[in-house]
């Protein structure tokens, strides 16, 4: 299970890849991990990110947010896409070191696709 300081360090990576960024679209692999409406989701800036405990928010531009818990094993990672829009690579990793070959692998629960980095804002970038 990652530790308390493990998950600040996934915030603040977080915070430093992903703040201004607009979630493009939202494929739910596993349903029982997503719970409420993903189209309040597609479509939002990602605002801010926060941690109480072990438990990620992230708020959106809308005023919801999305609750993150890494659980037993969890992890996030985060992957370029290939030109069809398919995570490739290793990514980079945050949370529990386990190995991932490919992806989508069968953990994964979610994935986020992000609008490109070039149209970041929200921190003057």
């Amino acid at each position: 299970m990652p530790e308390l300081p493990e998950v600040e360090v996934v915030k603040i990576f977080l915070e430093d890849k992903l703040l201004g960024l607009t979630i493009t679209d939202l494929e739910i692999l596993n349903p029982k991990s997503f719970i409420g409406d993903p189209k309040l989701v597609v479509g939002q800036k990602i605002t801010k990110f926060s941690r109480i405990g072990k438990q990620l928010s992230i708020y959106l531009s809308n005023g919801q947010i999305l609750l993150v818990h890494l659980k037993m094993t969890g992890q996030l990672i985060l992957s370029p896409l290939s030109s069809k829009g398919v995570p490739e690579g290793q990514g980079i990793l945050m949370g529990h070191p386990t190995k991932v070959s490919t992806m989508p692998n069968k953990s994964t629960r979610i994935i986020f696709r992000f609008s490109p980095s070039c149209q970041r804002g929200g921190r003057g970038d």
